[in-house]
Formats: structure tokens, C-alpha cells, sequence
């Protein structure tokens, strides 16, 4: 399963997430693809991230793409 990000990244930047790379936007330990908009989630996953990945869901910015 992918979580695709729907919105546009002038959206990301006012919910805090900053330009970590060319490649990729970050806020805590949850990343944003640029190119792809798919969204990236480390195995060391933190309480914060989960945070940051529900007020995405809760906004109806993020699909889920079934492989």
C-alpha cells in the first residue's frame, strides 16, 4: 500500500513541513516526495509523525494507493 499526498506543497509548507532535500519535504520524522507526492514513513516511526500523518488523513490530503 501507498499513501499518496493530494494537495499542493505551498499547503505542506503552512502545515510546518520544510524542504529537507530537492527530492523530498519533512516535518519530524514524515517525509513528502516532491516528484511522486508519495508519502514515506520510517520503521522507527514516532509518536509525532503519527500526529503529523492524522492531520493529513483528517484534512483529506492523503489517498491510499493499493498495490
Amino acid at each position: 500500500m501507498k499513501l499518496i499526498y493530494t494537495g499542493n506543497f505551498d499547503t505542506l509548507e503552512q502545515l510546518g513541513f520544510k524542504k529537507d532535500t530537492p527530492l523530498r519535504y519533512r516535518k519530524d520524522s514524515l517525509y513528502v516526495g516532491v516528484n511522486s507526492k508519495r508519502i514515506f514513513i520510517p520503521i522507527d516511526l514516532t509518536g509525532d509523525s503519527v500526529c503529523v500523518l492524522f492531520d493529513l488523513i483528517q484534512l483529506n490530503l492523503v489517498k491510499k494507493e493499493v498495490e
